[in-house]
């Protein structure tokens, strides 16, 4: 296998994790009937990496092959690989990406490979649509009633800094906060799971350490 092997999920609108960069992605598809997932497109072959001068690699955006069914996903994340292992260049790591590997046999080949693997073929993919690819700041309530700050972390640096003392803040939440707290993948900190009652003493603390502000400019917001 390759030294990285990246697998994502975006959720459309957002494409925060930059879906198109990683080895495999699975751009969450909803059901307009019920509300509920119903499955994912999947993208294969994305990766940024260069070596520089080695002309053998390069950055690659990643292909949407088709659709597949909720309870199918696992199962053609496992054949994609399974698919690399066995392609892959072994000769030079640095070439060793799954991206390279597509190239090499092809898109289509590739896909006919994973499919013949899977026993069925993917679907055609379904529409769906990114409309920006930042972190949503400040509370979003969940399905189970529970809510969710994403604070904005500057290059993703906690702290303390004049007039700015985000670890100090972040200490003393965590001696509050029963949930749990998540790093995004533009390097900024979602508060999770907290509780309406807690709610109103976590809101207190990121007022109290200056950590409530979510009014960035895209430029920042992309650090």
């Amino acid at each position: 296998m390759p030294r990285k092997f990246k697998i994502a999920v975006a959720v459309p609108p957002h494409n925060d994790v930059d879906i198109y960069t990683n080895d495999v992605g699975f751009i969450a598809i909803v059901d307009p009937a019920s509300g509920d997932l119903a499955g994912f497109n999947v993208t294969i072959g994305g990766g940024m990496g260069i070596t520089h001068g080695n002309q053998k690699t390069y950055p690659r955006l990643g292909d949407v092959i088709g659709y597949v069914d909720l309870g199918r996903a696992i199962d053609v994340a496992e054949k994609v690989m399974l698919v690399q292992r066995d392609n892959g260049d072994r000769t030079n790591r640095k070439h060793a990406r799954l991206k390279y590997t597509i190239d090499t046999m092809g898109l289509d080949v590739f896909k006919a490979e994973v499919e013949k693997r899977l026993g069925y073929r993917l679907e055609p993919a379904r529409p769906f649509e990114f409309t920006h690819n930042t972190d949503a700041f400040g509370w979003a309530q969940g399905h189970d009633g529970n809510w969710h700050f994403t604070a904005f972390i500057e290059n993703g640096r906690v702290e303390d800094a004049p007039g700015k003392e985000f670890k100090t803040a972040l200490r003393e939440i965590a001696k509050t906060h029963t949930g749990v707290f998540r790093l995004t993948a533009n390097q900024h900190l979602v508060i999770a799971d907290v509780t309406p009652e807690q709610k109103p003493k976590i809101q207190a603390l990121l007022e109290q350490y200056k950590l409530d502000d979510v009014n960035f400019s895209v430029r920042r917001a992309s650090l």
